[in-house]
């Protein structure tokens, strides 16, 4: 129950601890449930728009949340699909972590203008080693990554959150315009997934703002 509410809380579109009001009835809602009492969640939404305009914040609630929802999956090396990540990572909630853009900005800035989504966004963040971070600088993601096992790779970015979509093009040697695009809305699909199965047996609701807003 208690990681369900955690999940729930962490990324349900509305705030619920707006003020001491809203947290004072959290408080009761938990004792109520730690004394066996009956609880229910209110129904969870999501907003896809939420995820996809997500950028790094030492203090932002959805910021720390998505970071927890990577490493809560205990992501593996790329190089080394046997070693943990976070063991190696050392993470502060600092103005400027060690944060890996999966498509790294300075090669955006040179591969293309036709980008409608933010480079920064936490939906092109993985949890990589320094060292590895390193190696790969400003490289085409398809280009560092035919550096690794591509056949291994599946399993291994399933626990990152990653879709096999960049996969598939580094087999192909090929890298679409839209890429960053196309990439973004499918790992948001596989949040999306990853939250499902945290919050089963919950009412699960997803919307999207940004049609709304253009």
């Amino acid at each position: 129950m208690l990681n369900k509410y955690f999940w729930f809380y962490s990324f349900h579109t509305e705030e619920k601890l707006r003020n001491t009001t809203h947290l004072r009835n959290h408080v009761d809602w938990l004792e109520r449930a730690k004394q066996g009492k009956e609880v229910k969640f209110p129904d969870f939404v999501l907003n896809k728009n939420d995820l996809r305009d997500s950028s790094y914040s030492s203090r932002g609630r959805l910021s720390r949340s998505i970071l927890s929802l990577l490493s809560s999956q205990e992501p593996k090396d790329w190089k080394y699909k046997d070693s943990s990540v976070l063991k190696d990572v050392y993470y502060h909630l600092t103005d400027k972590p060690n944060l890996h853009h999966i498509f790294p900005l300075n090669f955006l800035d040179n591969f293309t203008d036709e980008i409608e989504v933010n480079k920064n966004s936490l939906m092109n963040i993985a949890y990589i080693p320094q060292k590895t971070n390193l190696e790969i600088s400003d490289k085409n993601p398809v280009n560092y990554l035919k550096e690794y096992n591509l056949e291994e790779l599946d399993e291994v970015f399933e626990d990152h959150l990653i879709p096999n979509e960049l996969i598939q093009w580094a087999k192909k040697d090929y890298l679409p315009e839209d890429a960053l695009d196309v990439f973004i809305e499918k790992r948001i699909d596989c949040f999306i997934d990853s939250l499902e199965n945290r919050l089963r047996e919950l009412n699960f609701n997803v919307i999207d703002s940004k049609g709304e807003e253009s």
